[in-house]
């Protein structure tokens, strides 16, 4: 058990770190992994409460992406509009076919995730791993359409497969996740009895 949970952190602590390994190009190259560290350590001090340890940084990911995806978006906006691709219109449907289901996704993504994380109710749940599984097959599309046209949007691509390939299975298997949100509450139980 101790391995396991070790070779955990050390997971936890290389995922913080990507984004400094990452980004070469960095001024402050250290500021990204005091940023992981920090996270690993808010983490780590809630894994006795309900939503921590690995849940509490699944929440802060989803948090974090979510503004990441307002700011992008709201300072690469021109990219939506129809003018901007005069020069090759034909790609434009394209681009929105490999962007668009994941702006989509996010938002519907952090609803589910926050209905179930205030309700406590197991099954929302399934809502929250339809949004996982639906994330995937679109990360197969955006990939098939950046390798076609989009060469540079591959990297986040495989963000995509990354975000994905860890959750997925972390809804499915976690003794924290079972334990928080996979119970019954009485009126889930008063409502089976009704219909």
């Amino acid at each position: 058990m101790p391995s396991s949970r070790l070779i955990g952190w050390l997971f936890l602590l290389l995922a913080s770190a990507a984004p400094a390994l990452a980004d070469s190009q960095s001024r402050a190259p250290g500021l990204p992994g005091c940023g992981g560290l920090i996270l690993l350590y808010i983490c780590a001090s809630r894994k006795d409460k309900d939503i921590g340890g690995w849940l509490l940084y699944y929440y802060i990911q989803l948090y974090l992406g979510v503004i990441i995806t307002i700011v992008v978006n709201a300072t690469s906006f021109e990219n939506y509009i129809p003018r901007t691709w005069a020069e090759a219109p034909e790609l434009y449907p394209w681009f929105l076919l490999s962007t668009i289901p994941a702006l989509l996704l996010t938002p519907a993504q952090l609803v589910a995730a926050e209905v179930l994380r205030v309700s406590r109710n197991g099954r929302y749940l399934k809502t929250l791993r339809l949004t996982l599984w639906l994330q995937l097959a679109f990360a197969f599309v955006e990939t098939a359409i950046d390798l076609r046209f989009f060469s540079d949007n591959l990297i986040f691509d495989g963000l995509h497969f990354l975000w994905c390939i860890i959750w997925i299975p972390y809804f499915y298997v976690s003794k924290r996740v079972k334990r928080v949100f996979a119970q019954e509450t009485p009126t889930d139980q008063l409502l089976d009895v009704w219909s």
